[in-house]
Formats: C-alpha cells, structure tokens, sequence
C-alpha cells in the first residue's frame, strides 16, 4: 500500500490553500497601507498636502507606505510560488534509477505502503519462533506493487512504503517498513491511517489465513503409516478493506487479481470494501500477473466507470493507476 498525505506532509493542496490564503492576506494588508496613506485628509486632521504635515500625519503617511511596500513585495512572492505550483500540478519528478543500491534502509515512521503480491500471511519459522524481517524488497518493472511504489515516490507528497517478503529488491528512491506478516502488515497501515491520508493504495496479495495455532516446537510425524493431521487456519484481517470502511483516506485503491472471473468481480469488491477505486487485473496469461513484466487490467470506479486499460507495462500501469487517483482526490476536493 502506498499512502500520500498532502494534508499531514505538506503536498500540493496544502501549498496551494496556503499560498493563496496568503496572497488574499497580503492584498488585505495592502489595503490597509493604502488607506493608512490617505486617512489624515479623508479623516480632516491634515488640512491640504502642501501645508506642513502633522506629526500624526507624518506617522500615518510612513507608516502606510511601509505596509504597502512589504504588502506588494509579500503578494509578489505568494503570487509567483502559487504560479508555479499550478505549473507544476502534474509535473513528474524523474524516475528512480534502477541500477542504484537498493540496499534496505531502515525502518519508517508508521506512514504509507505499496507490498509485494509475495507478501505473506502470518507464517513461523521452524521451531516456532518468528522468522527474522527479511531485508524490505519489492520489485521495479517486475512485481505490480514495486512498480507502484517507484510511481509514487516520483510523486510529491508520497510517504514510505509498507512492505512484505518479496523476491526483488526494492527501487532506488523508495522508503520502505518492512513487515513479515499480515498481522504486522495491518497494524502498520492502521498506525499510518490514523491521521486520514489522501490516497492509500493497496497492491499486496496478502494471504486470505494464517494458522490458527503455533507450535513452539517442530510438530513430528505420526509414527502409524496413513496418519493425518488437521491444519486450523484463521482469517487474516482484509487490510484494505479496514482503511475503505473507515474511511482512513480520501480515495482508497484496490486489486482484484482474478484468475477466472471478470471485471464484475472487480466492481463487487468496490462496493464491498468502500474504494474508490478497483483495479482488475488478470493472472491467468503468461504475459500478465505475478512475474511477467506486463499487466492485463481494467480501473472500476465508484461512479460507475470501467476503462479497459489491455496490456501495458507494470511501470505505465502503475502511472495510470496514480493519475486516476489524483484525479479522484482533486474531484473530492474534501479532506477525509
């Protein structure tokens, strides 16, 4: 899941709300200079301009011309930021390198997350104990998550990324908490939506159960030839879902990798989970799922679109995926 928090971090709605309140402040004190310029004869205490000034005259007269000096200077300088934050709306910032080191850094503050589909759920070592956080990793132009991770952090605003065990190391640019279970996985994201985000986006595939029991110790096989022995399995918590229902962001992104059915399967989850937006991909063809480098997908929305993306490299689907996504949240309008 990847989250960005404009509200919270700074982004574009927050520096365009401020800058324009400012620009509005300092037209207002622009008025006051103006108005403590002429008060002495608009208020009769100064008879002309060209008889001998008042003190109180003289006071008023420099004291407005300084308001209206720092007033002009303070709306040139609002202005000329508020220009190029709206020329900037939709700039892209240049994409990570993948040659770099992606070294795992260390762990976050509780904040956002785009997962690997490998992220699995709650699964013990031998022996019982939990296995170590392996080093944080997500995939670039291979799994979809890596790809919607490296998208997002070329973004303003995005915040790092929660992820699970993965096989490929994680793009240059993006910080990430590692997390090795589903359990862990939800308590980072309800940590990180506890301040409502802008967008979450949820990309990981996480196990459906987990075992219901642990053994601290290897569990041995039954010495009688035919034995069986019973797996309990319990429900992992539906991570998305949780930030969907409790409205933890103002637009919320979700996957329906599906393997048989359509993109009905993909509206049916929208409304189940509260998104606002589902992506239904396909990962029955060698070309497109888990592994391959493309993805086979269409974007459902709440309002009841559908947009047949086909097959298009994880990277540019990631990109349609984010844009789609800021369109919503600038349709919203609302902090959630």
């Amino acid at each position: 899941m990847w989250l960005v928090n404009p509200w919270e971090q700074g982004g574009p709605p927050v520096r365009l709300g401020r800058h324009a309140s400012g620009l509005a402040a300092s037209a207002l004190a622009l008025l006051g200079g103006f108005w403590l310029l002429a008060a002495p004869w608009l208020l009769g205490y100064q008879a002309g301009v060209a008889s001998g000034w008042t003190g109180a005259t003289r006071t008023d007269f420099w004291t407005g011309a300084g308001v209206v000096v720092v007033a002009l200077a303070t709306m040139w300088g609002y202005a000329t930021t508020l220009a190029v934050e709206l020329r900037s709306g939709t700039r892209r910032a240049p994409a990570p390198s993948t040659t770099a080191d992606h070294a795992a850094p260390a762990a976050a503050p509780a904040s956002s997350a785009p997962t690997g589909p490998e992220a699995a759920g709650d699964r013990p070592a031998p022996g019982g104990a939990a296995p170590p956080a392996p080093p944080a990793t997500l995939g670039d132009q291979g799994p979809l998550p890596g790809a919607v991770a490296a998208e997002a952090a070329a973004r303003p605003g995005a915040e790092p990324a929660v992820a699970g065990p993965a096989a490929l190391p994680a793009p240059a640019g993006v910080t990430l908490r590692a997390v090795t279970t589903a359990l862990e996985m939800h308590a980072a994201v309800m940590e990180a939506t506890a301040e409502p985000a802008a967008i979450a986006v949820g990309a990981a595939a996480v196990a459906d159960f987990r075992p219901a029991e642990v053994s601290p110790v290897k569990i041995k096989r039954p010495h009688a030839e035919g034995a069986e022995a019973v797996l309990r399995l319990v429900a992992n918590p539906d991570i998305i879902a949780a930030v969907g229902r409790g409205r933890r962001a103002a637009v919320v992104v979700g996957f329906s990798a599906e393997a048989g059915l359509g993109p009905e399967e993909a509206e049916r989850k929208l409304h189940a989970k509260r998104l606002d937006l589902c992506v239904w991909n396909d990962v029955r063809e060698a070309d497109s799922g888990f592994g391959a480098e493309s993805e086979r997908a269409v974007l459902v929305d709440a309002a009841g679109g559908r947009e047949d993306l086909g097959l298009l490299p994880k990277r540019a689907l990631a990109e349609r995926i984010l844009d789609r996504a800021e369109a919503l949240l600038r349709a919203a309008g609302t902090r959630p």
